[in-house]
């Protein structure tokens, strides 16, 4: 004889069951259709990221890499004591040159190379630094050579008579 409690539990499941389902169908749809054009959306997404890729590329080719990136990647460059160190054993350079082209000291680059780790730079040293590891040898020397130049062309500071006039008076 079947036992009546197993039955009638049964029966309460799969009506149970049917019930359910016949609620959450409109449900399984609609997140179906949603995972369907989240998809899309994705794959749309994807190809867009492609095309500025490509059209990034081709405008940093051309040379018109727009100002705002530019700033950006200044503000966004980790400049390190190594990448200091690779820079300027890159472009054949001592530290006092390097110096010159960044528009900071000697001391200030040996100080940098040997501190080790992560840099914080003002940001127009920073900028002057991103600048200086884009450049070659050849622009490098050129750079040196311009700004020798015009070292060479300003007047050299003169230190005032009197002065003189006290130092002389006091080796005597």
């Amino acid at each position: 004889m079947p036992n009546v409690a197993v039955i009638l539990k049964a029966e309460i499941t799969r009506l149970a069951r049917k019930e359910v389902r016949s609620a959450t169908g409109p449900l399984r749809a609609a997140c179906v259709a949603l995972k369907r054009r989240a998809a899309a959306q994705g794959r749309e997404i994807a190809a867009l990221v492609k095309e500025v890729r490509r059209l990034r590329s081709s405008t940093s080719q051309s040379g018109t890499a727009p100002v705002a990136s530019a700033a950006n990647e200044t503000q966004s460059a980790r400049v390190t004591s190594a990448m200091v160190k690779r820079v300027r054993a890159r472009l054949g350079i001592s530290q006092a040159e390097l110096g010159r082209l960044v528009g900071v000291s000697q001391i200030a680059v040996y100080m940098w190379e040997r501190k080790g780790g992560r840099l914080q730079l003002r940001n127009a040293t920073r900028a002057a630094f991103v600048g200086i590891r884009k450049l070659g040898k050849r622009e490098a020397q050129r750079r040196l050579a311009e700004l020798a130049k015009t070292a060479k062309t300003a007047k050299p500071s003169r230190k005032p008579k009197a002065r003189k006039a006290a130092k002389a008076r006091a080796k005597t």
